[in-house]
């Protein structure tokens, strides 16, 4: 008898677990970033609105709500996860009509949409962060409101047009007589 001994290793390697981040929100005619982890090799599908199917977080474009499947693998095993992005419309704003004021007067601003709000320029303003702010402007001013719906941001403009106060001119002095 003759014998032969031979020695194999046998790697077992842990199993990356694939991590496509919380599901995402994204305004109309913006993007959003997904942050994975796990594994060292990805692969996004579909395709559609991602700046690289290969990329570890890539940039979301889309139009559509889309689920978005990841696959991680760390070259010998392979994992899965999926992350939806929800496509929201911007909140219908308006920050009313144009308005003229005398010089020494002021006008009420007011919003319509969104439930969060900022008016700039503030300085001008009793309440910038009100839905019905006072507008005492020394000059013509061309406000901006900047609302929110809690996820998506919205703007519109509104003027206030200052008309200077009219001279007033009685004419000259005159004396009367009685009588």
């Amino acid at each position: 008898g003759c014998s032969k001994t031979s020695a194999v290793t046998i790697s077992v390697a842990a199993p990356p677990i694939a991590n496509a981040g919380p599901d995402l929100n994204l305004c109309t005619g913006s993007n959003v970033t997904i942050n994975v982890s796990g594994g060292s090799t990805y692969s996004w599908t579909p395709a559609q609105g991602l700046s690289s199917t290969t990329s570890a977080n890539p940039v979301v474009t889309t139009t559509s709500t889309t689920t978005y499947t990841l696959y991680v693998s760390n070259g010998a095993c392979t994992d899965a996860d999926a992350v939806t992005v929800t496509v929201k419309s911007l909140p219908v704003i308006d920050a009313g009509t144009n308005q003229a004021i005398c010089a020494g007067t002021s006008a009420t601003l007011s919003a319509t949409g969104g439930s969060s709000y900022t008016w700039t320029p503030g300085g001008s303003l009793n309440f910038p962060n009100s839905i019905s702010p006072i507008a005492s402007p020394a000059s013509t001013t061309i406000y901006t409101l900047t609302a929110s719906d809690g996820t998506c941001t919205a703007k519109d403009v509104v003027t206030v047009s200052l008309t200077p106060l009219p001279s007033a001119n009685a004419g000259t002095d005159a004396t009367v007589c009685v009588g």
